[in-house]
């Protein structure tokens, strides 16, 4: 079994001809290949050493970009079934003429469709974030005490 740096790939005799094995590839054990795959398999990366030799290495921390997507994914995701909750408490107030309900839970709704406009700028780690987007979610139940159930799953 060989390992070339430069392709980051695995080569075989029983699969390569002599060939197709890049110059730069080393020998290594069908045990430390599978190794290589197990640790590949839980999230660590196979990168070369100073030798050219395959070893693990912890991927590097998430960019605070990433951060900030997964916070926001991980927003609209959670706000999509209480804007469903939020839809059937405004029909049925629209169906008994209460206007004025109607008109709060639209801007409830309006509230968590901007939850991606949440300031994440200063946070410097997912919990920031997480407490940033639930700061805001809190603030629209404390405006609205009426939605608090809407938000139950969300705020437990």
């Amino acid at each position: 079994m060989f390992y070339s740096p430069k392709t980051n790939g695995f080569y075989s005799l029983g699969w390569h001809s002599a060939k197709q094995i890049p110059t730069d590839a080393v020998e290594i054990t069908v045990e430390h290949h599978s190794d290589l795959l197990v640790g590949q398999a839980c999230g660590k990366l196979i990168v070369a050493d100073e030798s050219g030799y395959p070893t693990l290495q912890s991927p590097p921390p998430p960019t605070h970009a990433q951060l900030v997507e997964h916070t926001l994914t991980t927003a609209r995701e959670e706000r999509q079934p209480i804007i469903g909750v939020l839809d059937g408490l405004q029909a049925s107030a629209l169906a008994k003429s209460d206007s004025t309900t109607a008109v709060k839970l639209e801007a409830v709704k309006q509230g968590l469709r901007d939850i991606t406009k949440v300031d994440l700028s200063t946070c410097t780690n997912l919990d920031e974030m997480r407490g940033a987007v639930m700061a805001a979610y809190n603030a629209m139940v404390v405006a609205n005490p009426s939605v608090a159930l809407a938000f139950k799953v969300v705020l437990a």
